[in-house]
């Protein structure tokens, strides 16, 4: 072997001791900030996944998580709010609609909470937008 290969092989080895040991260099705090981040995101993703009528219990379940560092909180808030909005127009269309059959509305009302049920939605799927940024930004800083 050659000088030039076994500073090389020497190097290459020291490379792959320095990534292997490169987690254990993190600090507890820092460790534990990764935890939380993955917590609040396994909590996302579960109310992803919930049918449009099941999330109530998912929602609970995200804004119950502890939170600290600013990037699981954020996360979580933004997740939080998106989806709360949209769950309370789900309710609200899902009232109009069943008192608008009952024949128990006024028309006119039921225009106007709507129309304000309508600007909810909006608002929702921007922070549900926003939440989905967030979860990728969150995988990305995690390295997954």
């Amino acid at each position: 072997m050659t000088r030039t290969a076994r500073a090389l092989a020497r190097i290459l080895a020291f490379g792959s001791l320095f990534t292997l040991t490169l987690p254990a260099c993190r600090s507890q705090a820092e460790r534990e900030a990764s935890a939380e981040l993955e917590r609040i995101m396994q909590r996302v993703h579960t109310l992803q996944d919930a049918a449009t009528n099941e999330k109530a219990a998912p929602l609970a379940q995200l804004r119950a998580e502890h939170c600290s560092s600013a990037k699981a909180c954020e996360l979580q808030e933004v997740c939080a709010q998106g989806y709360s909005l949209y769950e309370h127009a789900q309710k609200t269309t899902h009232a109009v609609r069943d008192a608008m059959n009952a024949g128990n509305s006024n028309a006119l009302l039921a225009q106007q909470l709507l129309d304000t049920n309508e600007a909810e939605l909006e608002r929702a799927k921007m922070l549900m937008d926003q939440c989905v940024v967030a979860l990728g930004q969150a995988a990305r800083d995690l390295r997954l």
